[in-house]
């Protein structure tokens, strides 16, 4: 009855895709040791990687009940919450990865997203330069600034930003390029 060799197990299976062995293992050392955090988080984790989101979160939930001042977890649920739609519960979420680690950039570049989904375009303008800042060559990030700077009805900062995106290669249309150097002149 020893729930850190179920634990370990669910997390091979999870390596290996197996993630309905992977949710037996851990749900058996959960119940051997209700108390572990890291076996909901890692329960919590397989399911959303298995896309059953709403199933995630109250593993999510239980493990920060148990220990509140995990980043990781934090910036797990937030990624979940996303997927699921709730922007604004999602944001608080990263806040929170980000205050207790601000290390985690990709934290900071989802959050943007997040921000952007809530139609917060200059939150989420503020996020996409702080994350190119630190990763300037992310094409995705100056892509997803590209799209924010048209929000705002900044475009020509919409079209560097996109024409940074292209020369990483990001699949920027041709068309969305002619939009933006339309609404220029």
């Amino acid at each position: 009855r020893n729930e850190k060799i179920w634990s370990n197990l669910g997390n091979l299976y999870g390596l290996q895709q197996k993630f309905d062995k992977s949710l037996d293992a851990y749900s058996h050392a959960i119940e051997i040791n209700p108390k572990n955090s890291s076996t909901y988080l890692n329960r919590a984790i397989t399911y959303s990687m298995m896309k059953q989101y709403e199933k995630s979160i109250p593993d999510y939930d239980k493990a920060l009940e148990l220990s509140p001042d995990i980043a990781l977890t934090y910036k797990n649920r937030a990624y979940t919450l996303l997927q699921l739609g709730q922007y604004d519960r999602s944001i608080s979420d990263y806040d929170k990865a980000i205050q207790l680690y601000p290390y985690d950039t990709i934290s900071v570049l989802n959050r943007g997203i997040a921000k952007f989904n809530a139609k917060k375009f200059e939150d989420a303008m503020t996020d996409f330069k702080n994350y190119i800042k630190v990763v300037p060559n992310s094409a995705e990030a100056n892509y997803n600034a590209s799209v924010a700077s048209k929000n705002l009805n900044r475009f020509a900062e919409a079209l560097q930003y996109a024409q940074r995106a292209a020369q990483l290669k990001y699949p920027v249309s041709q068309q969305y390029m002619e939009e933006l150097k339309s609404k220029l002149k």
